[in-house]
């Protein structure tokens, strides 16, 4: 499977204003839902038409957003699938594969909702000429009390898994933006730390940061980079998966 798109929102002043008129905040969570679509559309290969799977996650219980993508594509043939609030990124991606896998879809949106807004294009076949190609997707929660040997295990099973090694990895993704873990990463692959992709804007990650890090800086990817995204909550490891641009 392949990512054609990915786009993202970040709604900054949620965090300025924390007190809002209801109406003002459903009308802000459409926006920043458009402004994500928006956001990734220069470079989807194919028309928004296209698409027949559209799964949408939400660590906010945003119901006005999830409404409103069923009344805009109500007129088309999509499955629209909602993933359970304490779900991740890997389980999403896992189930969209697992539709491609079945030919129940060619083409499908992941739409992640939080304080920011990521939109993803997924296709079952490669339809442009720079996309990025998910190898391998691995479900297994564990807990992190040694990030040191974590990051090592994992991610070197990982890649030799996939026939790599850590010398061939691009890029490290992940959630947890603690200085002490981010040395960990670093020492312990051995990677550069412009190298390691981390969102640092808030005190305490989300899931969703791993995603919005990794469309933040998509477009700097390079044909043959090789990408290692992982996912936590709190102090889970979620999942990981792994991505080569070709």
């Amino acid at each position: 499977m392949y990512i054609n798109a990915i786009g993202y929102y970040r709604r900054e002043d949620c965090l300025k204003n924390n007190i809002k008129h209801e109406m003002q905040t459903r009308e802000e969570d459409i926006r920043s839902y458009h402004n994500a679509i928006i956001h990734s559309l220069p470079h989807l290969p194919y028309d928004l038409t296209a698409i027949d799977l559209i799964i949408f996650m939400s660590d906010t219980g945003a119901d006005e957003i999830l409404c409103f993508i069923k009344k805009e594509f109500k007129s088309l043939n999509i499955n629209i699938l909602t993933a359970l609030s304490d779900s991740t990124i890997i389980n999403s991606i896992e189930l969209i594969n697992s539709y491609f896998l079945s030919k129940l879809s060619n083409k499908a949106l992941l739409i992640y909702v939080a304080e920011e807004v990521v939109t993803c294009f997924f296709s079952n076949e490669k339809v442009a000429a720079k996309e990025g190609r998910v190898i391998s997707i691995s479900h297994a929660p564990i807990e992190h009390k040694r990030s040191r040997s974590l990051y090592m295990s994992y991610a070197k099973s990982m890649l030799e898994m996939n026939g790599y090694f850590l010398s061939d990895l691009s890029y490290l993704i992940f959630n947890d933006s603690t200085d002490k873990v981010i040395r960990n990463a670093i020492n312990s692959l051995n990677i550069p730390e412009d190298k390691v992709l981390v969102n640092t804007d808030k005190p305490i990650s989300k899931p969703i940061d791993s995603f919005l890090a990794l469309a933040q800086n998509y477009k700097n990817f390079k044909t043959n980079d090789l990408i290692y995204i992982l996912v936590f909550r709190e102090r889970i490891l979620m999942g990981s998966f792994l991505l080569e641009i070709e």
